[in-house]
């Protein structure tokens, strides 16, 4: 695992030990960092009969959950 590698998995476990503590600021950081994944999807699969947005509302939800298992 490169040193890149390392320091970004544990600044990502950092913000989860955060949102699991109710921290918004930090949830909102792991979110943007996962945006890009969740409008490829979006893209990707064709997924238009759900708007975007309800898209991501619900992958929020989904981030938030995992997040705190």
């Amino acid at each position: 695992m490169s040193k890149t590698h390392a320091k970004s998995t544990a600044q990502e476990s950092l913000l989860i030990e955060k949102v699991v503590e109710h921290d918004s600021v930090s949830f909102s950081k792991l979110y943007d960092q996962y945006l890009p994944l969740i409008c490829k999807v979006w893209y990707q699969f064709h997924l238009t009969e759900l708007p975007l947005e309800d898209w991501k509302q619900e992958a929020a939800v989904v981030l938030y959950r995992t997040s705190c298992s």
